[in-house]
C-alpha cells in the first residue's frame, strides 16, 4: 500500500435536508373510517434550484440554508406525531413514490420528530414538554450502515390553494417542529434532516495499463473501526437531546455508548454478481459512529478475470489500514456529520516485472 502526500478535502457539516414534501392526510376524530384518499403519506423533491416537484406547485419560493441540499435517496423515515402519539409511524419508498398511514386531525397541534432509517429502534420522550423538544433514545444500533443515519431537524408546514395544491413559499428554518393538522388532502409539511454518524467515501478505480489485461468486479466493502489500538464496539446506544430553536440546529446534546462485541468486518457495499470497476472512479459510501474514532480498516474483495471474461481469482481481498491523522488535515479522529474521501486505485505494485500469474492478485492503493 502506498500513500501520496496529497491530503483529500474533508467537508465540515456536510449537512442533507429532505428537500422535499409531505403530505400528511387529516382524518376527522372518526379514524375508524377512512376514505380511500386517506392514510397515503407523499413527498415531492426539490432540485438545488428549486425546481417543480412531481406535483403542480402554485409558488416555488421555499428558501432554504446554504449548508443543506437535497435528499435524494429512499431510506424509510419514522416520525412521531407528539404528543397525541409516541408511536412511531413508518414512512418507506416504494415504486418511486413515498408512502405511510400517518394521519392527522384537522385543528390539532403535533410536534413531529423522527428519524431515518426507519428499523433503527427509537423511543422518544418529552424535553420538558415535546412544545420544548424532544429526546430520541436509539438502542443497539450497528456501528457501521450503508444508510445515512440521521434525525429530523426541523420541519415547515405549507399552506395549500382551494384546489389543495401547496403553495411552497417561505423560509426553512431548523428548531421548529410545529404542526397543525388541516383538512384532507391540504397537509403539506418539509422536513430538515442532519447526521448523526460520520460517513467514509471510497472511490475507486483500475490502474489504466493494468486495465487493458484484466476486469475487476468488486463484491464487498468491508469496515472495521479503531479507537486508537482498541477496536470500536459494534453496536452503539445514541441519545439526541433536541430542543425548540427556530432557526439555529436544535441539537443540543448526543451521547454515544459503546455497546457489543469488538467490531469485526461490517459489510457496507455488497454485490452477488460484482460491481466492474474502470478507469474512472466509482464512488462507494458507509455510514460510521463516530465518536473517537482514529483508524479505518477497509477490506475489499473482489473477482478478477481475463479480457476473455474468463474467471481468473476468485475473492480476492485487500486490507487497507487509513490512520486519520495520516491523510486528513488538522484531524486525529473522525467527528459526526463530516465525510471523509479516499481515493483508491487497483494496481500491480509493478506492473512491467510482474510475471502473468502475479497480474491475478493485484493490490488496492490509497492515492
Amino acid at each position: 500500500m502506498k500513500y501520496m502526500k496529497h491530503i483529500y478535502k474533508v467537508r465540515a457539516k456536510l449537512l442533507i435536508m429532505m428537500s422535499a414534501v409531505l403530505l400528511l392526510t387529516a382524518c376527522s376524530n372518526d379514524t375508524d373510517r377512512l376514505s380511500d384518499e386517506e392514510g397515503v403519506l407523499q413527498i415531492a423533491a426539490y432540485t438545488k434550484d428549486m425546481a417543480t416537484p412531481s406535483w403542480p406547485a402554485a409558488t416555488r419560493a421555499i428558501s432554504i440554508p446554504s449548508d443543506y441540499s437535497q435528499y435524494t435517496g429512499s431510506a424509510s423515515i419514522g416520525v412521531f406525531l407528539t404528543p397525541t402519539t409516541t408511536e412511531m409511524t413508518l414512512i418507506y419508498y416504494e415504486d418511486s413514490v413515498w408512502h405511510s398511514m400517518a394521519k392527522v386531525s384537522t385543528g390539532t397541534q403535533y410536534y413531529i420528530y423522527g428519524y431515518m432509517p426507519a428499523y433503527a429502534t427509537c423511543q422518544i420522550s418529552q424535553n420538558v414538554n415535546f412544545e420544548n423538544g424532544a429526546v430520541l433514545t436509539f438502542n443497539n444500533i450497528p456501528s457501521v450502515m450503508s444508510e445515512d443515519f440521521s434525525v429530523i431537524t426541523g420541519i415547515m408546514q405549507l399552506e395549500s390553494d382551494s384546489t389543495g395544491i401547496p403553495i411552497e413559499e417561505g423560509t426553512l428554518k431548523s428548531g421548529t417542529f410545529s404542526y397543525t393538522g388541516k383538512g384532507n388532502g391540504r397537509n403539506f409539511v418539509t422536513l430538515m434532516f442532519d447526521h448523526l454518524y460520520g460517513a467514509l467515501s471510497i472511490s475507486l478505480k483500475v490502474d489504466l495499463d493494468y486495465n487493458s489485461l484484466r476486469t475487476i468486479k468488486l463484491k464487498e466493502l468491508k469496515l472495521r473501526n479503531r479507537v486508537e489500538d482498541t477496536p470500536a464496539k459494534s453496536h452503539t446506544n445514541v441519545t439526541v437531546t433536541l430542543t425548540k430553536t427556530e432557526g439555529t440546529n436544535p441539537i443540543s446534546n448526543i451521547v454515544f455508548t459503546p455497546t457489543g462485541d469488538d467490531v469485526g468486518d461490517i459489510s457496507f457495499f455488497q454485490s452477488a454478481t460484482g460491481e466492474e470497476l474502470v478507469t474512472n472512479y466509482k464512488t462507494f459510501t458507509g455510514h460510521f459512529m463516530p465518536e473517537g474514532i482514529t483508524t479505518f480498516v477497509l477490506t475489499s474483495v473482489y473477482d478478477v478475470y481475463d479480457k476473455k471474461g474468463n474467471l481468473i481469482r476468485k475473492d480476492c481481498t485487500a486490507n487497507n489500514t487509513l490512520e486519520i491523522s495520516k491523510l486528513f488535515d488538522r484531524q486525529d479522529m473522525t467527528k459526526r456529520g463530516w465525510k471523509y474521501n479516499v481515493n483508491m486505485t487497483i494496481m500491480p505494485t509493478f506492473l512491467y516485472m510482474l510475471s502473468e500469474p502475479d497480474l491475478n492478485n493485484p493490490t488496492v492503493a490509497v492515492n
